[in-house]
């Protein structure tokens, strides 16, 4: 449960910094309007550098037998989720569930599950 509260709301790009030293590490896959825009605000020079992090790791799961699961009996559904997540959890990645409804996930938080 929580509840959003606005504190106040401004661009960075409008605070006019003596000098900007780094934007973004998505640099060289923008387009020409997307530099047009960035020049708008002064930055003349586009310069790329290796991720102090490494190399990206991060990897969209691929659709396969055991990514699409269909199960009969909500009971199953719901173990199936709970299954699921152990496993992902347990290659130290994470998780999240949607859940149609609020009442879909109260009835899997109250389950055996």
């Amino acid at each position: 449960l929580g509840m959003q509260i606005s504190c106040g709301r401004f661009s960075y790009a409008n605070i006019a910094p003596a000098a900007i030293l780094g934007v973004s590490g998505t640099l060289k896959v923008m387009g020409d309007y997307e530099r047009r825009v960035l020049r708008g605000y002064g930055l003349k020079s586009f310069i790329y550098l290796p991720s102090v992090y490494g190399d990206s790791r991060f990897d969209f799961d691929k659709a396969d037998k055991e990514s699409v699961s269909i199960e009969r009996g909500l009971n199953n559904y719901f173990q199936k989720i709970v299954e699921v997540l152990i496993n992902v959890t347990k290659s130290k990645r994470a998780g999240i569930v949607f859940f149609a409804d609020s009442k879909r996930l109260n009835e899997f938080v109250s389950s055996p599950f």
